[in-house]
């Protein structure tokens, strides 16, 4: 059998597989209605809950940060994001999505322009990856902003550095040991 980490992949890669005479999984991949089985995280619960939780502490004004060459997960992610800014008591804007680069240091750099241009920044954001909400981190560091004094921020993966960092970045735990157990016993 075949287990494919396809995180990046697309419907038009998918004609490489045609006629593939073993079983096929793809991993890490939230494109719907593919011809293959999938594993995937749940992308639309994690960022209801991250938004619950930011919500819980009295953000009311949350912002996302958005990967600029998105996956599709980056994509169901911001899709989620959406639909949960518009539960009660929280708001909705496209001026919300900030977009920025999808490794730390171009988030850092695409994130520290768009402070030098004077966005006007909400009390949280919802980071769709670790790396980007370090980036982005760092930028509102070397600007100036307290964190988490001036603003919260919530990444997606917890990595490593999201424990080592200063300060701590929360972050949602995604189980890559569940995610492999899951495909291979598909």
């Amino acid at each position: 059998g075949v287990i494919l980490l396809g995180t990046e992949i697309e419907r038009e890669d998918l004609s490489y597989f045609d006629g593939l005479q073993k079983p096929f999984v793809i991993v890490d991949n939230a494109l719907e209605r593919l011809p293959f089985s999938t594993v995937t995280m749940d992308n639309a619960g994690a960022v209801f809950e991250a938004g619950e939780y930011l919500r819980s502490l009295g953000h009311r004004k949350i912002g996302f940060l958005y990967n600029s060459i998105p996956s599709s997960n980056d994509n169901a992610r911001r899709d989620a994001f959406e639909a949960a800014m518009h539960q009660p008591g929280l708001s909705y804007s496209d001026d919300l999505i900030c977009r920025v680069f999808p490794t730390m240091d171009g988030a850092r750099k695409s994130f520290g322009e768009a402070l030098d241009r004077g966005i006007a920044l909400p009390t949280a954001f919802l980071a769709n990856n670790d790396s980007i909400a370090l980036g982005a981190m760092r930028a509102m560091q070397a600007h100036g902003y307290q964190l988490p004094q001036d603003v919260n921020i919530i990444g997606v993966d917890n990595t490593m550095l999201s424990q080592i960092c200063i300060p701590a970045l929360s972050s949602i735990q995604i189980s890559c040991a569940a995610l492999g157990e899951q495909a291979i016993q598909l």
